[in-house]
């Protein structure tokens, strides 16, 4: 049990996350520009997870993936918009890109200029939706865990209201970018194994 434990707090969006909410303790209130800051940097995630998904959509030859991945797009503008719609009723502005929102930003669009083989495209993608929808995860468990430490009552109540809407999706979506990345790295591993064998 011990080594399990030490495994998972290497992991680096989860130590991202663990850090983050000791910085903000149980008794902490949250400010409204810190507030703001993470919602901006949350946004920006989802906007790169569309971006991900309609490339990886468009792409992908497995009909299950490719519609589950349409579905998760729509779904994911969807969360968009109440983060979104969020801010705004908050009193802040949308369109504020946080210093967080900028390297979320700049990610998204490095894994989409990633110069891959064709024959692992689809695999790279699953990867890159699979590493997305980790953080924004992770974002929304965090979201939820400082909902109560907000001082404003009416940003309090806006922030409980989207993350019960979002939670399952966001649930539903990280499990289905694990089993598409062991589904498609399976095939991958099958098709070398194929090649290998026509080049002997």
């Amino acid at each position: 049990m011990a080594r399990k434990s030490q495994k998972k707090s290497k992991r680096p969006v989860a130590k991202v996350v663990q850090l983050a909410r000791k910085a903000t303790s149980i008794s902490d209130p949250v400010s409204m520009d810190k507030l703001m800051d993470f919602l901006s940097e949350f946004l920006a995630v989802e906007k790169g997870g569309t971006r991900l998904y309609r490339a990886a959509a468009g792409r992908s030859t497995d009909p299950e993936i490719r519609d589950t991945y349409l579905k998760y797009l729509r779904q994911t503008e969807r969360h968009a918009e109440l983060l979104t719609d969020a801010i705004s009723r908050i009193g802040g502005d949308p369109k504020f890109i946080s210093k967080g929102a900028s390297v979320q930003m700049k990610r998204a669009k490095s894994m989409l200029e990633l110069e891959v083989p064709p024959e692992l495209r689809e695999l790279a993608d699953a990867e890159n939706i699979l590493l997305a929808e980790t953080k924004d995860h992770k974002d929304w468990e965090f979201l939820d865990a400082i909902g109560s430490k907000i001082p404003d009552d009416d940003a309090r109540d806006v922030i409980s209201e989207i993350v019960d809407e979002v939670e399952d999706e966001e649930d539903e979506h990280l499990e289905f970018a694990k089993k598409a990345v062991d589904k498609l790295a399976n095939l991958a591993v099958r098709r070398g194994q194929q090649t290998r064998k026509r080049a002997a």
